[in-house]
């Protein structure tokens, strides 16, 4: 059974406030109404209002405001699990759960609150389906993301494959975007998350490698591969291989 510990709704903590995880007995389950900040394994990641996050018993997490002077305001819950059904329920730990509708947690965490007054066998069964209730959502949640994303890197994978395979393009970011439908500063976010490097990098860097590939063949003309590398400059591109390499083109 899932039996609740203690929980809150709509807590304001004070300025500056910080949690460590690492210091909870049992499962915590937050629902956040205002933007945060958690560290897991040395990185920093952010969360937005309407995100909830889930620890288990001992995680080494560290969480709190954006800024040190912003406000920072969330609903919370313990609880245990003797049963081991956690365990059963695929979900996200320690990490910013984007909810669709936040208040359907809130409003459980809310009638737990007020069950826990009651405490006899029917409170303990309410509790229990309150709290499998909310873990239920979570875990659609996060499967539902899990599916967008990969729907998404997909979309931005064939992007990626149709840029680098057209070097001779004079590609401009608008026309990278074009590619996904998403906006300039949302597909170079995008983009960079998915691959490590930014849109510009990433086409640069396979300009590099290939012109220095091509220049070691000795069958193209240094024109020829200036060209099919997209640079219209002679000079520019012996610039360019000079700068990233070390070497003039010459030198392959």
């Amino acid at each position: 059974m899932l039996k609740n510990g203690i929980c809150g709704v709509n807590t304001g903590h004070k300025t500056g406030f910080v949690y460590r995880a690492d210091k909870i007995q049992n499962y915590l389950l937050m629902v956040f109404h205002s933007p945060f900040f958690i560290i897991k394994d040395g990185e920093r990641i952010e969360g937005r209002a309407g995100d909830a996050v889930i620890h288990r018993p001992g995680s080494t997490v560290v969480h709190g405001p954006i800024t040190k002077s912003a406000q920072f305001v969330n609903d919370w819950i313990f609880f245990s699990d003797d049963d081991g059904i956690v365990d059963t329920i695929p979900l996200c730990f320690d990490t910013p759960i984007h909810l669709t509708a936040p208040a359907h947690l809130s409003e459980c965490i809310a009638e737990i609150r007020d069950e826990m007054l009651c405490d006899d066998t029917l409170s303990l069964r309410l509790i229990d389906g309150a709290i499998y209730k909310m873990l239920s959502i979570l875990s659609r949640t996060a499967t539902k993301d899990c599916t967008d994303e990969k729907s998404v890197l997909a979309e931005f994978s064939e992007a990626r494959l149709h840029i680098l395979n057209n070097l001779s393009k004079k590609w401009t970011l608008d026309e990278m975007s074009v590619l996904t439908g998403y906006s300039v500063s949302r597909f170079s976010a995008l983009y960079n998350e998915f691959f490590g490097k930014s849109p510009m990098k990433d086409l640069l860097d396979r300009r590099v490698s290939t012109a220095t590939q091509l220049l070691s063949l000795h069958v193209y003309k240094i024109g020829d591969v200036a060209k099919m590398c997209g640079f219209s400059s002679m000079h520019y591109f012996s610039e360019f291989i000079r700068k990233h390499t070390g070497r003039k083109p010459s030198d392959f």
